[in-house]
């Protein structure tokens, strides 16, 4: 994961704030930022979009989720 890769280089302290997107994956894709110390999070729609065109149209106006 990139995540992993960019705190295996000591990039993350406690000055940052790591965020994913994506409703498929839980905070755990995060563990190594949280490890190294940043703050973590993931935002994403509560619904979900049967094509890239479908999203497009529909993503403006949705609710998120917000997992901290």
């Amino acid at each position: 994961l990139a995540c992993d890769e960019i705190a295996t280089q000591g990039a993350f302290n406690a000055s940052h704030t790591v965020i994913h997107m994506s409703g498929a994956g839980s905070l755990e894709l995060l563990a190594s930022a949280k490890a190294a110390g940043a703050n973590v999070a993931s935002i994403h729609p509560i619904q979900s979009f049967a094509s890239v065109e479908l999203a497009i149209e529909k993503l403006p106006g949705s609710y998120f989720g917000v997992t901290a």
